[in-house]
């Protein structure tokens, strides 16, 4: 089988080389019949094995717009006469000449079930019409038309849900924020809510890794899409392919993200989180919190929902949990059957929160479960202190007077590339490599501080806030804070990363918590720093959940920025010396999210088993 995205290949194959794996009008359609007469799911060119069995009938063509423009679309229909509830995939890979695109297991199992199968392809991608943009109110728009036009063909029962993650994930918040008719529910996973913050600038600083690599993806996944066209006699998508090269250039991730360096009407225009709150249907979310595309912190989109109508699973994890944990996928066809057919199967009874603790890498299931009736996960702001030589206390110790801890920048920093769960997890297995295990630890490149080892267990959940007081001796400088967890058997194991541009340090007080900072990264925010000149830089945490153990101790890296999962940052070169205070006028601190009454299990999990969170010897010295 087939890689779960192409650019993921492209891209951990340079960086790891590194490590492998990234990533019309149905009036003219017609179904394509296997050699011995049955019709044959279009899923060319691909080497999925399918079942000729598994679709009846295949129905390709383009949906009309009112614009004028067209949708591509496939349409897979199971076996029966119908109609049927009909689950939509809309996307910009080639999810209109395949609808089992990210989705196989899921997909094929949906179809055995008697729901039809349809992906989308929206405007400007593979082969619809006109040219590409990244996500907006007009493809929130075609989205919404297509899921009512499909709910009047003829073998539709006038009902449709949403299904898939990431590119697809993304556009079902975009297109249930529209409010069609006949849209009934959604199942989006791991989205971006949020283009500056979320990918395109975490903390103010360049992700100049992963949009270019994602527009590789993107063309190569297209290319797949005309290779289907040529082989099908589809004239009409080669001819909307020919516009494709000659237009989308200009609208590539590699060229506009780094023209909107700051927080401007462009990121505005192209986030949902201006529109997610105006979802009204069911939804069924995902969010991995090591996620190597798009992140953890689409995350926090959830609380905007309706909380009686959204249902969560959170969990560490790599991007593809949602396409291969039985347990994900078991929930979604629950979810489905219930507000998809009507099935009372008693799943709008279950908790709607779901927090995974330690999902393991290899069967992607949980350690242990703590559930919640509904949202918001409420947790308890939890301080702790930094101090000389290396300490951080808790809120009720008290740290000794001394100076600040400095170090010297830009050195490098260990990068977090992990190949863990990359691969197909339908073949015989994933193979297991990341640089964390093996990368050097220099010294001289980084602020440390370690809590002594802990004597209850502590469960961390959500956003959190590293708060240090830094002084510098330049302008300006890129800060990148490593969460670890100390192992007493001598491990380091990897939890979670936050990033600031010191200049971009500003607050919107109204929108701060002591959880979460939030900065309005506006050209008018920004503000050098004075050299020498201690300031308050506030470094906003990707969200995580993790289980501290009983004897282990929690520690925190302030560094320079690295390479983690696809992403790779442009930050500021110029050498300094950097320092961080803790002294009285200067309390700096790192805040974490307790989550009450967890239900984890006692003992410490076997290193380099628990999911996108890897392990190394500890490389620093107990305090």
């Amino acid at each position: 089988m087939r890689t779960y995205h192409l650019f993921t290949s492209i891209l951990l194959t340079t960086c790891f080389t590194l490590l492998a794996g990234c990533g019309g009008s149905g009036e003219n359609s017609a179904a394509r019949t296997s050699p011995s007469g049955t019709a044959a799911p279009q899923v060319q060119p691909s080497d999925v094995a399918v079942n000729p069995a598994t679709a009846s009938v295949t129905e390709w063509g383009y949906i009309p717009l009112p614009d004028g423009n067209e949708l591509r679309y496939t349409a897979w229909l199971p076996e029966g006469e119908g109609p049927f509830p009909v689950l939509m995939m809309y996307d910009g890979y080639f999810g209109g000449s395949d609808p089992s695109r990210a989705a196989d297991i899921f997909v094929f199992d949906m179809l055995a079930k008697g729901y039809a199968i349809v992906g989308v392809n929206l405007r400007g991608s593979a082969c619809s019409s006109d040219s590409w943009e990244l996500f907006n109110l007009q493809q929130a728009q075609d989205g919404a038309f297509a899921v009512d036009w499909l709910a009047q063909r003829h073998w539709a029962n006038g009902k449709v849900a949403m299904y898939g993650y990431s590119y697809a994930g993304i556009m079902q918040l975009w297109v249930a924020s529209m409010q069609p008719k006949h849209l009934v529910a959604v199942g989006p996973g791991m989205p971006v809510v949020d283009t500056y913050r979320d990918i395109g600038f975490p903390g103010g600083i360049l992700n100049a890794a992963f949009p270019p690599a994602w527009g590789a993806g993107l063309n190569a996944d297209w290319a797949i899409a005309y290779r289907d066209a040529l082989q099908i006699g589809d004239n009409k998508c080669l001819q909307h392919g020919a516009l494709h090269a000659a237009q989308n250039n200009l609208n590539s991730l590699a060229v506009q993200i780094p023209q909107h360096p700051n927080d401007d009407a462009w990121h505005h225009a192209h986030s949902i989180k201006n529109w997610v709150s105006n979802i009204n249907v069911p939804v069924f979310a995902t969010q991995a919190w090591q996620d190597e595309q798009t992140g953890g912190r689409g995350a926090y989109f959830y609380d905007q929902l309706d909380p009686n109508k959204t249902w969560i699973i959170t969990s560490n994890g790599h991007h593809t949990i949602h396409q291969y944990s039985h347990g994900i996928m078991a929930q979604l066809q629950s979810f489905y059957d219930h507000f998809l057919k009507g099935i009372d199967n008693g799943f709008d009874k279950t908790p709607k929160v779901h927090i995974w603790h330690e999902t393991d890498a290899a069967n992607l299931a949980p350690n242990s479960v703590t559930t919640l009736p509904k949202l918001p996960v409420k947790v308890k702001a939890k301080e702790f202190h930094l101090a000389p030589g290396g300490l951080m206390l808790n809120d009720k110790e008290t740290a000794a007077a001394g100076p600040g801890t400095s170090y010297s920048y830009p050195l490098p920093a260990p990068n977090v590339i992990d190949s863990t769960g990359v691969f197909d997890r339908t073949q015989t297995g994933s193979v297991t490599a990341n640089t964390w295990t093996f990368s050097p630890d220099n010294p001289l490149g980084r602020a440390v501080f370690t809590t002594k080892p802990l004597l209850n267990t502590f469960t961390s959940y959500g956003v959190s806030s590293a708060d240090l007081w830094v002084s510098t001796t330049a302008n300006d400088v890129d800060l990148q804070v490593t969460m670890v967890e100390v192992r007493p058997d001598g491990q380091e194991q990897y939890v979670q990363r936050g990033w600031l541009r010191a200049s971009h340090r500003a607050l919107d007080e109204q929108r701060s918590s002591a959880l979460q900072p939030y900065h309005p990264h506006t050209a008018e925010s920004l503000k050098d720093m004075t050299p020498g000149v201690p300031e308050l830089l506030r470094v906003e945490m990707m969200p995580f959940s993790h289980v501290f153990r009983e004897g282990s101790s929690i520690r925190m890296y302030v560094e320079n920025p690295s390479m983690i999962g696809l992403w790779g940052f442009q930050s500021i070169q110029t050498p300094q010396m950097v320092t961080v205070h803790h002294d009285a006028e200067h309390p700096s601190k790192i805040v974490l999210g307790e989550l009450p009454n967890a239900n984890v299990k006692p003992g410490l999990t076997e290193c380099g088993t628990v999911d996108s969170q890897p392990c190394r010897n500890n490389p620093v010295p107990q305090p």
